[in-house]
């Protein structure tokens, strides 16, 4: 699986996880490796929530396995 996700549009990443090929999981976890490694020198994040994002992650992915259609990138979700 490639983690290699700062190259990529939402609507790719949002393909692959309604496809299956990636985790909603696995997006946010490379998400949040990234952010922990860069965002000292860039302070682009005035806060970080690993936690929630991970259970929202979590959620999508659950939802995905059930067959349950998600809405498109950058429309609100829950």
């Amino acid at each position: 699986m490639d983690d290699d996700y700062a190259g990529m549009g939402a609507g790719e990443i949002a393909e692959r996880v309604r496809s299956g090929r990636v985790s909603a999981v696995a997006v946010v976890g490379a998400a949040l490796e990234s952010i922990e490694r860069l965002d000292a020198r860039i302070r682009a994040f005035r806060e970080v929530w690993p936690d929630t994002a991970r259970e929202r992650a979590s959620v999508i992915d659950a939802d995905v396995a059930s067959g349950k259609h998600l809405p498109s990138p950058g429309s609100r979700w829950r």
